[in-house]
C-alpha cells in the first residue's frame, strides 16, 4: 500500500458510503493522486473528499479538488494540499460553494507561480482575508490569479487587495469591479501589462552568475517598499527584489541580469573594506558611488564585452540643453562613462569624462572614485544646483543602492525613526512664548498630534538642530495611480517669529472707518439666533408632519411617536476657525494700483478679521504655510486656539515672510488636524491664497491640486469645511475643482482684500 502501484481498494474503509458514481469520479482522479503522493498524502487526500463531502459540498467542487489538489501537492507537497483545503472551507465559511471550487481551480497557477511552501501559505492567508472582507471579490479575483500573480508578490498582492477593499467599502459592487479588473485604478496599479517576479528567473540567474563569474553568491528576494526598492549587497549575498514591475517579457529578465551581472562586478573588483565618509558631504557621497559603478562596469567589459550591451539598454539619458538639474546630470554622466559613442555638451560631464579616462588614471585604483567624486561634488556646489539627499535615487534601476561601499555611520538602529519625527522645544530664550513639554502635550492632545518627548527618539532634548516644536506626517493623495501614498509630507510645525507690533497699530489706525462698520455688522451678529428644534416631547406648538404620521401608525396598529411638539430656542454662536495664510514667495509680488505686497495686504486683512472675531468671541487660530518639498512643509502658527490677541500674537502677525512654495494639501491636512480637535458646532478652514499649488520636486501642474482636492475631501469627511478666498484673477480654472463651486471667492481687485475679508467671514459664519 506504501508503493506507487496502491490500489483505490486499499482505502475502502475511507470511501465507504459513496455511491457508484461518486467513486467513479474519485477512480478516475486516482492515477495521477497516486503518483503524487506519499501514503499519507494518499490518506489525507481521501479523507478531504469524504469531508467535503459530509459538509453538503457539491460533486462539482469535489471533482475539481480531486482534479487539481495533487498537481498543487506535485509542486510543493502534500502539506500545501492540507493548507488548500483548510483555506477553502474558511472561504466556504464566508462566501460560496462557486467561491470554493475557483479557489481549487485556482490553486496550481499560485503553486506554479509561487514555487514555494512559504509563499504559497502567505497566498492563502491573502485569499482568507479577502473572504473575510470582501467576499464577493474572491471569486474575480482568483479568475484574475495568473495575471495578478505574473504582476505582483504576494505581499503586494494583500495590498493591492485591501486597497480595493478600503476604497469602496461602502459599495461592494465596485468592491467586485476592483477584484475584477474592470476599474481603471486596479489595472492602472497592477500594471497588469508587464511585470516579472525573481522567482521565475532564480535558476537562470544563478546558473549565469555561475558561468561567467564562476561565483555561487546567494542570490535572496526581498520584499519592495518605499524604503528600500533597489537591490543591496550585505555579507549573505545579492538582495533582489522579489517583483519588478518597471519591465516585462524579456526586458524584465535583463533587468535582473543586469542587477545580478553589476552586483558580480562589485564583488568582483570593489574594495572589500568599507570606506569611511570622513568629511564628504551627501553629494560627494553619491558621486562616488556614481564613479565606482562606472569604474566596475568597466573592468567587467573588459573580460566580458558583451556586458556593455546588456547595462546599456538601461541608459536612456540625453543630452539636454538649457538649465539643468542635478539628477540629470547624474543620469547623463552615468552613460556618458559607459557608453563611448555618447556625446554630451555639458561643460561639467565633459570634464568628469576626460578626468576618468585621463590615461594617469588606473580603473584598478579603488581611491579614483573618492578623489574624481571630491572634485565634481565641488563643482556642482559651485553650480548652485539643488540636491535633497533623502529624495535620492540611484539610476538607472539595475544599480545597487551603494549602501555596502560605506561604513555605517554609527548611529542607533532607530535612526530611521528619529528622522520620521524629529522634534525640539524652542529656546525660551529666542521665543518669550515658547511652550513647556507639559504645555506641548496638552496642545498636541487636543489637536490630535503627537507631542514633543513622546516616542519620538531623542526628542525633546534642548540643543537638538531642529527649530520645529512638532513634526508630523501626513499622506499625499498620487492621482495617477489612484492611491494615497502614506507618510508622504512632513509637516514642521513652528512659532512664528517675531516682528514690531506697531506694524499692526498702524493697521487699525489706517483703518479705523472699516473697524466702526465691522463694529456695527458685528453688534447685529451678536443677537442670538432662533433654531426651530421639531420632534420635541413639549413645546410651542404642534409639528403637523409629526402629527399626520402619528395617526398614520394609530391608524395601522402601531405605537405613535409621542414626540409632536416644535420648540424655537435661541442659541450661541459656537463655532472655530483657523485662518490658514498661503506664505509662498509669490506674495511678495507688488499689487501697483496700492504699491503694497500681496502679502502685506493679507496681513492687513488678517489683522482686520482677528479684530473682528475676537470682538466677536469667536474661537479662532492664525496659522500660515510654505513649503521646500514634500520633506519639508513649513507650519507657521501666530495664534493659537484659546490664545488671547494680544501683543505677542500681533508681534508674530507683524513678523509675516513670504518665502519657498505652496503644498497646499499637506497644510489643509495639518489645520483640519488641528481644528479636529476642537469642541464645536462648526469648524471652517478659511485659506487664503495668492495661487495655485506648487513645489520644488513636483513637476506635474495637477499633481498638488488633486492633492489638495482630495485634502479639503478628508476634512470634509472630518466635519471641518474649507473655503477659500484667492486674489489670483485666473483662479476660477482650479480653485472650483480643489473647493468645489460654492466654496470660494476671487477677488479681482488684490487692494481690496482687507475690507472683503472680514465682512466674507460674517456671511460665513451668519
Amino acid at each position: 500500500m506504501n508503493g506507487r502501484g496502491a490500489d483505490l481498494d486499499d482505502y475502502r474503509d475511507l470511501l465507504a458510503g459513496l455511491g457508484r458514481e461518486q467513486l467513479e469520479l474519485v477512480r478516475a482522479a486516482w492515477p495521477e493522486a497516486r503518483a503524487c503522493l506519499g501514503a499519507r498524502g494518499r490518506e489525507s487526500y481521501l479523507r478531504a473528499v469524504r469531508s467535503l463531502e459530509s459538509i453538503g459540498v457539491t460533486w462539482a467542487a469535489i471533482v475539481t479538488f480531486l482534479r487539481e489538489a495533487p498537481r498543487v501537492a506535485r509542486e510543493l507537497g502534500a502539506e500545501a494540499m492540507d493548507g488548500l483545503l483548510e483555506t477553502a472551507l474558511a472561504v466556504y465559511g464566508y462566501s460560496s460553494q462557486a467561491t470554493m471550487e475557483a479557489l481549487f481551480a485556482a490553486a496550481p497557477v499560485a503553486a506554479r507561480r509561487l514555487r514555494e511552501p512559504r509563499r504559497f501559505a502567505e497566498f492563502l492567508a491573502v485569499v482568507q482575508t479577502v473572504a473575510e472582507k470582501s467576499p464577493q471579490g474572491v471569486k474575480p479575483m482568483l479568475g484574475h490569479l495568473d495575471l495578478l500573480l505574473a504582476s505582483l508578490s504576494v505581499s503586494d498582492l494583500r495590498t493591492w487587495a485591501l486597497m480595493g477593499v478600503q476604497a469602496h467599502a461602502r459599495d461592494p459592487f465596485a468592491q467586485e469591479g476592483w477584484f475584477d479588473l474592470r476599474t481603471p485604478e486596479s489595472r492602472f496599479f497592477l500594471r497588469a501589462e508587464g511585470g516579472v517576479q525573481f522567482s521565475d528567473l532564480r535558476r537562470r540567474l544563478v546558473l549565469g552568475l555561475r558561468a561567467l563569474w564562476n561565483e555561487g553568491t546567494e542570490l535572496r528576494p526581498f520584499h519592495v517598499t518605499l524604503q528600500q526598492s533597489r537591490a543591496y549587497l550585505s555579507n549573505v549575498g545579492v538582495h533582489l527584489p522579489d517583483a519588478w514591475r518597471a519591465a516585462s517579457g524579456e526586458r524584465g529578465a535583463d533587468l535582473y541580469r543586469a542587477t545580478v551581472a553589476h552586483a558580480a562586478a562589485h564583488l568582483a573588483f570593489s574594495p572589500r573594506t568599507p570606506m569611511k565618509r570622513g568629511g564628504l558631504r551627501p553629494i560627494q557621497t553619491v558621486l562616488v558611488g556614481l564613479i565606482e559603478d562606472a569604474r566596475v562596469e568597466l573592468l567587467a567589459c573588459r573580460q566580458m564585452p558583451g556586458l556593455r550591451r546588456l547595462w546599456l539598454q538601461f541608459h536612456e539619458a540625453r543630452a539636454e540643453e538649457g538649465t539643468a538639474t542635478f539628477a540629470g546630470l547624474a543620469v547623463r554622466l552615468a552613460r556618458a562613462l559607459l557608453d563611448p559613442g555618447f556625446q554630451d555638451d555639458s561643460p561639467w560631464v565633459q570634464k568628469a569624462r576626460r578626468l576618468f579616462f585621463d590615461p594617469a588614471s588606473d580603473l584598478a585604483d579603488t581611491g579614483m572614485p573618492r578623489r574624481l567624486g571630491s572634485l565634481l561634488g565641488n563643482d556642482i556646489g559651485q553650480m548652485r544646483l539643488q540636491f535633497n539627499a533623502k529624495t535620492w535615487v540611484i539610476e538607472p534601476l539595475y544599480r545597487d543602492d551603494n549602501a555596502f561601499l560605506w561604513e555605517p555611520d554609527g548611529e542607533p538602529e532607530d535612526t530611521a525613526l528619529a528622522e520620521e519625527v524629529m522634534l525640539a522645544q524652542p529656546d525660551p530664550v529666542d521665543d518669550p512664548d515658547a511652550q513647556t513639554v507639559e504645555e506641548q502635550r496638552d496642545d498636541a492632545t487636543d489637536a490630535g498630534m503627537k507631542p514633543v518627548g513622546e516616542d519620538a527618539p531623542g526628542g525633546g532634548e534642548a540643543g537638538e538642530a531642529v527649530d520645529a516644536v512638532r513634526v508630523v506626517k501626513h499622506p499625499e493623495w498620487d492621482y495617477l495611480i489612484g492611491l494615497s501614498r502614506p507618510q508622504w509630507a512632513t509637516v514642521l510645525e513652528r512659532h512664528a517669529p517675531v516682528g514690531d507690533a506697531a506694524v499692526v497699530e498702524d493697521i487699525l489706525l489706517r483703518n479705523a472707518d472699516l473697524l466702526e462698520r465691522l463694529d456695527r455688522l458685528i453688534r447685529g451678529s451678536l443677537v442670538r439666533r432662533p433654531v426651530k428644534l421639531r420632534k420635541q416631547m413639549d413645546g410651542d406648538r404642534f409639528d403637523l408632519d409629526a402629527l399626520v404620521s402619528a395617526v398614520s401608525d394609530l391608524r395601522q396598529g402601531r405605537t405613535p411617536d409621542p414626540r409632536v411638539h416644535v420648540r424655537v430656542e435661541r442659541r450661541d454662536r459656537d463655532l472655530a476657525v483657523l485662518v490658514l495664510l498661503d506664505l509662498s514667495e509669490s506674495t511678495n509680488d507688488l499689487v501697483k494700483a496700492c504699491n503694497a505686497s500681496v502679502l502685506s495686504l493679507a496681513r492687513e486683512a488678517t489683522v482686520l478679521l482677528s479684530t473682528a472675531m475676537e470682538k466677536i468671541g469667536d474661537s479662532f487660530a492664525v496659522h500660515g504655510f510654505c513649503s521646500n518639498g514634500r520633506e519639508e512643509v513649513n507650519y507657521l502658527r501666530f495664534k493659537d486656539f484659546g490664545a488671547p490677541l494680544d501683543d505677542l500674537a500681533r508681534a508674530r502677525l507683524a513678523g509675516m515672510r513670504g518665502s519657498l512654495s505652496t503644498r497646499m494639501g499637506a497644510a489643509i491636512r495639518h489645520g483640519a488636524r488641528w481644528l479636529g480637535g476642537r469642541a464645536a458646532e462648526r469648524r471652517l478652514i478659511l485659506l487664503i491664497t495668492d495661487g495655485e499649488p506648487h513645489d520644488v520636486d513636483v513637476h506635474d501642474r495637477q499633481y498638488l491640486m488633486f492633492d489638495a482636492k482630495k485634502a479639503v475631501e478628508e476634512a470634509s469627511r472630518q466635519g471641518v469645511l474649507t473655503y477659500c478666498m484667492s486674489v489670483d484673477p485666473k483662479a476660477d480654472a482650479y480653485v472650483s475643482r480643489i473647493f468645489g463651486s460654492r466654496n470660494f471667492m476671487v477677488v479681482d481687485h488684490v487692494n481690496r482684500l482687507p475690507e472683503k475679508l472680514p465682512g466674507l467671514y460674517l456671511r460665513l459664519t451668519r
